[in-house]
């Protein structure tokens, strides 16, 4: 029998780039979106990000607890949760990318090379015990935040005199 982790492992490695490259090809404009507004406003990001994260987890658990017709909003609250958390991902990975590309190749970058350098970035960060793991939740909740954020539309800057 195969360990449930290597599969899990496995299903990411090889299930989540393609499926962000995907959401990149054909949601462009929305990643650049989302991407200014983590850039503009990362702490309301963070902030907003944060509470959509644990609003959605405390739901799950407090309604999957018991066996009733609720357990069913708790299920559904799980896996809006993960939607959460691989919207986050892919817009936490574009913003490091670029991030990284910006201060040492002093150049922009596409978004698939930022896309694929957050992701190596991520990856390579959840090796630190406890810190790197912080690190991560916090720029999967900002790039959640500019998801959210993007998705609501932003009225138009007044000049003031």
């Amino acid at each position: 029998m195969r360990d449930p982790r290597a599969v899990l492992l496995t299903a990411l490695v090889l299930g989540v780039p393609p499926f962000f490259l995907l959401l990149l090809a054909l949601l462009p404009t929305w990643v650049e979106r989302a991407e200014a507004v983590v850039q503009a406003r990362p702490w309301r990001a963070f902030g907003l990000g944060l509470l959509n994260l644990a609003f959605f987890f405390v739901l799950g658990l407090l309604v999957a607890t018991e066996i009733t017709p609720l357990a069913v909003i708790g299920a559904i609250s799980f896996i809006i949760l993960s939607l959460l958390l691989l919207a986050g991902l892919l817009i936490a990975a574009v913003v490091a990318g670029r991030q990284v590309l910006r201060r040492v190749a002093e150049r922009r970058g596409t978004p698939l090379g930022a896309l694929l350098l957050g992701l190596l970035l991520c990856y390579l960060s959840l090796f630190v015990p406890i810190l790197g793991w912080l690190l991560v939740l916090g720029l999967v909740a900002a790039g959640l935040g500019g998801v959210i954020l993007a998705l609501v539309p932003q009225p138009a800057p007044t000049e003031t005199e």
